[in-house]
């Protein structure tokens, strides 16, 4: 936010240590249980992988300076190897890019995230079932493949990769509704 707005930088500041202060032992966050379970925070509200991915994230891309981002980055590693959805393998290579202390860690994420991809043509692209905004279908696949795209682009690796799922996306923004040819379908969440 503070890139496009100006922000009082010691808000920025209290809530880098109002998250750290939530962090558990084992270096991930417990799931928020203060809201009104419906739609998409069924599904991931219980997703500590995703959660922990992407408060290291913000905490690291926002210039922390403490122990919860190297903690958050044990938890990630010991648990991204299980099966995990597309989606989540972009939040967590988005936060490993921007760990530049272990270009392994970098390079285990990129790759994994790489190996969820679909290539049809000359396009790639990431699907998910819904992602954190409730968003399905082609929508969700848009959004996670933004998501992937970037992470490639700030990891540096994967240049072609990056451009076919950027031909995916551009590729999208002209779908129209069956029957109405020229009107711009509107990529609206499931929710609105």
């Amino acid at each position: 936010m503070s890139r496009v707005h100006d922000v009082d930088p010691k808000l920025i500041s209290r809530t880098q240590q109002w998250l750290a202060s939530q962090q558990l032992e084992d270096g991930s966050w417990k799931p928020d249980t203060q809201f009104i379970n419906e739609g998409a925070t069924n599904r991931y509200n219980s997703d500590v992988l995703r959660i922990t991915a992407y408060l290291a994230w913000a905490l690291k891309d926002t210039g922390y300076q403490g122990p919860a981002v190297e903690k958050a980055k044990r938890f990630v590693e010991k648990h991204m190897t299980a099966k995990v959805d597309p989606y989540t393998l972009a939040v967590v290579a988005n936060f490993a890019t921007g760990y530049k202390e272990d270009r392994e860690f970098t390079r285990q994420a990129i790759q994994m995230l790489l190996d969820a991809r679909t290539e049809k043509d000359e396009q790639v692209w990431w699907s998910a079932e819904e992602t954190s905004v409730y968003a399905t279908g082609p929508s969700a696949a848009v959004e996670t493949t933004g998501l992937a795209v970037q992470a490639l682009l700030q990891s540096g690796e994967a240049s072609g990769t990056a451009r076919r799922a950027l031909a995916y996306i551009a590729s999208k923004k002209t779908l129209t509704e069956p029957g109405e040819p020229h009107r711009l379908r509107s990529w609206r969440c499931a929710r609105c």
